[in-house]
């Protein structure tokens, strides 16, 4: 009986995280736009590897490294807000 507790209540703190997730995200996507949303979004993974080399003293390989690298600039070059262009009509 307490192994099917434990596994209903891991089911519930799930589906609740999950729900409060997606509430945060529907906030943020009216708040800022979708597109600054998105960025925020593709940013966590490689927020979550430099918070585990940093907390959990995990080794991160070159690969991860430059992905993350990779990952930054791109991130800069899509949120870089564009100039106007000016019209001559």
């Amino acid at each position: 009986m307490d192994i099917f507790r434990r596994k209903q209540f891991g089911n519930f703190r799930k589906d609740f995280v999950e729900v409060f997730k997606s509430l945060f995200i529907a906030h943020a996507s009216r708040s800022i736009g979708n597109a600054n949303t998105s960025s925020i979004l593709a940013a966590v993974p490689g927020g979550g590897a430099l918070l585990g080399a940093m907390i959990l003293g995990e080794t991160l390989s070159w690969v991860s490294i430059s992905a993350i690298v990779i990952l930054t600039i791109g991130l800069l070059v899509s949120v870089r807000r564009k100039k106007r262009a000016i019209t001559l009509v």
